[in-house]
């Protein structure tokens, strides 16, 4: 079985002190990693291993951005992995800090046998919120974690997470303590003050040992369950040295789980818990309801809260929206109501509805959160609470638009897609859909291959966190429906591909806008054109240094309209073989590009109206134009073309054309040469 599954690309980690391989003294262990995790390799897109599988190694997963910092105490090193990463290594007596980012994991393998030396607990802490789960004895032995059931060293893991306020419970993958013979303070302080902490590690242990688990989890103030199965307890023994202050200032409230042969004094376990004996608690209700969701096409849209916090549906559909909490009752949202959620870390919100749109009368229903918070499952339960799993059809207007915008909390899930699988899209189905949700990392797949009047239409504007955008098969357009799609994704650096060869009015206008790092412009395959189909595309992209191919001669109006507006990097237009002209064509197209040198070579012999307008405005180091138009004589076609270019520069024309100085003809300081072509 694979030790745990990753599924984002290594970052690159830098940190004076980790030190290298070599300081581990065997890289057998380190070939031996490599190999057992190779051999046990699963289907890396499927979440599909048991979590309380002791074959996981120990892990840390990042639920946001930050650094982890390993203080090794121990007397041998610490290897460990960034997802699929190489193994690095963190020297005895040394602290590294490792960089991560949201949905990251790191998995950490040792030979020692305890982390306590000289008086002194190695720890584990972060600024960054994280997860930790697996397998701890994976720190024991590298490769025989799986079965190790043993401590040997006095102090092995104490302080391990002491004053770590950034750890976390996850909800479905639990921190493995396996150990059932114990050591002295093998786990004394391991969670002192870990107060964001709120369920256990199981403790199997049958029989303790001096100091195992005093203070434990001491200050752990969200703690409310334990499941400890340690045997012989009892009222009348004195077990101070084994357990003092173990479970002081917990939660006032939670769940003990004991072993049946137990009698557990209250001044052990908080007197307002409710204890129970072990194999006699209810079914886990979340597990079971899991269950009926066999992949992610059946699962209903989930909102799951990794921080604590509200989670606020603002319901303006016909109809009502239900939602369950975990495995919880079913309640409901009104139609015109707002309904705050309290969630904490872990807690799933799922919905379902019977709605064929969420914002009828052009108010806009609205999902936000104070709580940082996953989004994965398939919307469409929102609009069939039965049959979702199937539907691909959208029948009203404005199906979803608005429902996430300006959620900042929403965060993609590393191994658990938000899912949009609408084949048949109605107008403005998806529009402003995300609208700066700037935590969004990863898009849906869109695979609607037909769209509609303004289906996407500044579908992701604002998500700076988005990376990649998602593929886009559709080779039938419709008006406006990719326009505005990625404005201001400023973390995009490449475009997705462009199929289409037929194009519609407005279809990719201000598409890329404000895209500051995309350095990679699509193919643009289309001969013939459509009104405003390019303008302002690629507008602000200041770091774009090559632009596509433009290879159509047929145009329209304002097709290329401030196309490449103040885009300060392009270095080398496009050509344009166009010798018919439509008006406002080339209007503003490269305005301010200050670092294009040559302009492209412009075939057309008759302009039009205002064809030429500001054209290459502000690009200042432009020193070279190829005009080869006659007729120059329509409406403003030529009007401050070449205004705030370089002082100095060529200017081929036709001779016999009656070119005027000045910034609307051929600019003062300027050479102009007359060919008959």
């Amino acid at each position: 079985m694979k030790k745990t599954l990753f599924y984002l690309l290594p970052i690159l980690l830098i940190a004076a002190m980790c030190v290298g391989l070599a300081s581990c003294g065997d890289d057998d262990d380190v070939i031996n990693i490599r190999r057992e995790e190779n051999n046990d390799k699963k289907d890396d897109n499927k979440d599909n291993y048991k979590y309380d599988d002791t074959s996981n190694p120990f892990t840390i997963e990042a639920i946001g951005s930050g650094t982890i910092t390993f203080k090794n105490r121990a007397t041998g090193c610490v290897m460990y992995k960034v997802n699929d990463g190489a193994v690095q290594s963190i020297a005895a007596g040394t602290n590294c800090q490792i960089p991560v980012s949201a949905g990251q994991k790191i998995m950490f393998f040792g030979n020692n046998a305890t982390y306590y030396h000289n008086d002194e607990g190695s720890n584990i802490s972060g600024t960054a919120d994280f997860y930790a789960y697996g397998n701890i004895m994976s720190l024991i032995t590298s490769t025989g974690y799986s079965t190790a059931k043993t401590l040997m060293g006095a102090n092995t893991f104490s302080e391990l997470f002491s004053e770590s306020t950034h750890l976390k419970s996850h909800s479905a993958k639990p921190l493995l303590l396996p150990a059932t013979t114990l050591t002295e303070g093998c786990y004394s302080t391991m969670f002192y003050n870990c107060y964001n902490l709120t369920t256990a590690p199981e403790l199997p242990a049958k029989t303790l040992a001096r100091d195992c688990y005093t203070c434990m989890f001491m200050g752990c103030s969200k703690l409310n369950y334990v499941k400890c199965l340690a045997e012989g307890i009892n009222g009348s023994f004195d077990y101070e040295s084994y357990l003092s202050c173990w479970l002081e200032d917990v939660s006032s409230s939670g769940t003990f789980i004991k072993a049946s042969n137990s009698s557990w004094s209250s001044y052990y376990i908080p007197s307002s818990w409710t204890v129970i004996n072990n194999g006699e608690e209810e079914p886990d209700e979340e597990e079971e309801q899991d269950e009926t969701y066999p992949d992610i096409q059946s699962t209903p849209l989930t909102l799951e809260a990794i921080s604590d916090g509200t989670i606020t549906f603002k319901n303006k559909a016909a109809g009502s929206v239900i939602y369950k909490i975990d495995g919880g009752e079913t309640q409901t949202i009104k139609t015109n109501t707002n309904k705050t959620i309290n969630v904490i870390v872990g807690q799933k919100v799922r919905f379902w509805g019977n709605n064929a749109t969420y914002c009828p009368n052009n108010e806009s229903s609205n999902i936000s959160s104070t709580a940082e918070c996953y989004v994965y499952g398939n919307i469409m339960s929102l609009i069939n609470s039965n049959n979702f799993a199937t539907n691909t059809t959208l029948t009203k207007d404005r199906t979803f638009e608005y429902l996430f915008s300006n959620n900042a909390n929403l965060k993609s899930n590393p191994s658990k897609p938000l899912v949009l699988p609408a084949i048949s899209l109605s107008e403005k189905c998806y529009q402003y859909l995300f609208s700066n949700c700037t935590g969004l990392t990863v898009a849906p797949e869109l695979p609607a291959t037909t769209l509609a009047v303004r289906c996407y239409f500044a579908m992701f504007t604002g998500c700076t966190g988005l990376t990649v955008a998602p593929k886009l098969p559709a080779t039938t357009l419709a008006e406006g429906c990719y326009a505005n799609i990625f404005s201001r994704c400023t973390g995009l650096t490449d475009a997705p591909k462009l199929p289409a060869t037929t194009l519609a009015k407005g279809c990719y206008t201000y598409m890329f806008n404000e895209c500051a790092n995309l350095k990679t412009a699509p193919a643009l395959p289309a001969t013939t054109l459509a009104e405003r189909c390019y303008s302002c595309m690629f507008a602000e992209c200041t770091n774009l240094k090559t632009a596509s191919a433009l290879p159509a001669k047929n145009l329209a109006k304002e097709c290329y309209q401030s196309m490449f507006w103040n885009c300060t990097s392009l270095t080398v237009a496009p050509s344009l073989p166009a010798t018919t002209l439509i008006d406002y064509c080339y209007s503003q197209m490269f305005y301010r590009c200050r670092s294009l040198v040559t302009a492209p070579t412009l075939p057309a012999t008759m302009l039009v109206s205002n064809c030429y307008y500001r054209m290459f405005y502000g690009c200042t180091n432009l020193n070279y134009v190829k005009c080869m138009a006659e007729d120059i004589s329509a409406n403003n076609c030529t009007k401050e073309w070449l205004k705030n270019v370089a002082a100095e520069g060529t200017f081929e024309a036709v001779i016999g054309t009656d070119w005027s100085d000045g910034p609307s003809g051929t600019p003062m300081g300027w050479t102009t040469s007359y060919e008959l072509w």
